[in-house]
């Protein structure tokens, strides 16, 4: 039997247990502390595993930390000869822009699984360089898309590039550069969204957005890769006032949600946050996210899957910087459900600048005391130069599994832990006697093992797999019963 046709359903069977559920926030965190400016930093949570990167003293630093409990030594990404190093983004790999003997480039390093790979210049030119960004297909996947702007020698354009992972560290095959504009204007500032799915093939699509001065005012445009082709350029707003600084991301629909844009827009009179959303191919409308006195720039958008809140699913969470007339914090509003929380600032108050927030949103992880799924960092005047905040959103309780009851009359299905490296357990509950099986797949549909067959009585049944002969990757654990059929996703590392 084909795994394919069960992907699908993924959306359905998943679920969260009640240790995932975010319910408040851990208290500001100073992650750096010395005497240097550390700046424009950028994070990613993966899984059981936290990175940031920053920039200090013009070197480009990566700090990391399983479950939370301490965080390594800084290790300096860039070599010795690398000058202007600068901004730095990280999604499963770290791109950062720097200078080489006259030439700018646009550097890469591996991060996670793979720290510390080989330094990669994937572009270099004569001309400056800069803001790239960097996506990840998804959560599983190993091809990388990066953009960033390019000085062309009249004004700014946007570039692209995309890297294939080739089965093993330092093994990304990058395809040529792409120009995504070619035009009188100036093109800045790109985000990127990249995306991959599987129905009965798989997919992949590519979000970018970015701002252009049109010789009049600030406006953000999009381009899509449709799986084949780029699109046409599309402006997302046409006006006489500024838009600047877009921010795109996706709903966790499992690579086939809506697209969202988020981005500061000048009211006349200051700043404020605005939305735009791509569900099938059709834009929304803008949408007006603050509407105040003051002024609200640089917003971030990341999406994910963490339970809690009153709708008991926090699907997103948006930061930004907010100039109260005294001084910048961060402020924050996660998405419960369908509906935007009210307003929170996550940075203490002082009269000191708190700048360029970014986040991170993952499927939750074990930490010491307790699991967190959504890490803020920005950057911070502590009186003396800037250094490196982070704050996490997270269940403070402890770890307290969900057993598996089956107070309903459908089966329940669990895996824990997920992911992992050498074995895990796979719980299951009858609300009846029935003839069960469970066999395992992997991403190509082919059955690798069968771990139960038979005939089972009600109530709760445990086995396990061991991995010592499987490579890392995606698999798929397939339950039926004479009633019913669940599939679960999980993850080997090694």
């Amino acid at each position: 039997m084909k795994i394919c046709k069960y992907i699908i359903l993924l959306g359905c069977v998943f679920s969260i247990p009640l240790w995932a559920q975010l319910e408040g926030w851990g208290e500001e965190r100073q992650l750096t502390n010395n005497s240097v400016a550390d700046i424009t930093p950028d994070v990613d949570v993966i899984f059981d595993k936290l990175e940031v990167v920053w920039i200090s003293d013009d070197s480009i630093m990566l700090a990391e930390s399983w479950y939370d409990t301490t965080w390594t030594d800084t290790i300096k990404l860039n070599s010795d000869s690398l000058i202007n190093n600068g901004n730095p983004s990280i999604n499963r790999a770290i791109v950062w822009k720097a200078q080489d003997d006259s030439r700018f480039g646009i550097h890469y390093r591996e991060s996670y699984p793979y720290p510390c790979t080989t330094l990669v210049r994937i572009a270099s030119s004569d001309d400056t360089l800069g803001h790239p960004h960097i996506s990840n297909f998804n959560l599983y996947s190993d091809n990388r898309a990066v953009v960033w702007e390019g000085w062309d020698g009249s004004d700014w354009e946007i570039y692209f590039k995309r890297g294939c992972w080739e089965g093993k560290a330092d093994s990304i095959v990058w395809d040529s550069i792409i120009a995504l504009t070619d035009n009188d204007y100036d093109d800045r500032y790109p985000s990127i969204l990249a995306r991959e799915w599987y129905d009965s093939l798989f997919h992949d699509s590519i979000c970018v957005v970015w701002e252009m001065f049109d010789g009049n005012d600030y406006e953000i445009m999009c381009r899509i890769f449709n799986g084949e082709s780029w699109d046409s350029i599309l402006p997302l707003t046409d006006n006489s006032i500024a838009d600047r600084f877009p921010c795109v991301s996706e709903e966790p629909w499992y690579g086939a949600g809506p697209i969202t844009i988020i981005w500061q827009k000048w009211d006349g009179q200051d700043w404020e946050i605005c939305m735009r959303s791509n569900e099938g191919g059709i834009w929304s409308p803008e949408t007006l996210l603050t509407d105040n006195s003051v002024d609200d720039e640089k917003p971030v958008l990341e999406w994910g899957i963490v339970a809690g809140g009153a709708s008991g699913l926090i699907s997103g969470i948006m930061v930004w910087q907010r100039w109260d007339g005294q001084d910048y914090e961060i402020i924050a509003r996660v998405r419960d459900g369908t509906l935007w929380d009210a307003e929170m600032q996550l940075s203490e108050e002082d009269s000191l600048d708190d700048i360029n927030p970014r986040v991170s949103m993952s499927p939750p992880c074990v930490k010491k005391w307790g699991y967190f799924g959504i890490c803020v960092v920005w950057e911070g005047d502590d009186g003396n130069d800037k250094e490196i905040y982070y704050r996490l959103g997270y269940h403070p309780g402890g770890r307290v599994e969900e057993s598996v009851k089956c107070k309903t009359q459908n089966a329940k299905l669990e895996i824990s832990p997920n992911p992992f490296i050498h074995s895990t357990t796979i719980k299951y509950c009858l609300p009846a006697k029935s003839e069960v099986s469970i066999e395992i797949y992997d991403i190509g549909g082919k059955k690798i093992k069968e771990l139960a067959k038979g005939i089972k009585s009600a109530g709760e049944h445990t086995t396990y797999w061991k991995t010592d002969n499987i490579s890392n990757g995606v698999y798929f654990c397939v339950f039926k019963s004479e009633k019913e059929q669940l599939v679960k996703k999980f993850v080997v590392i090694k």
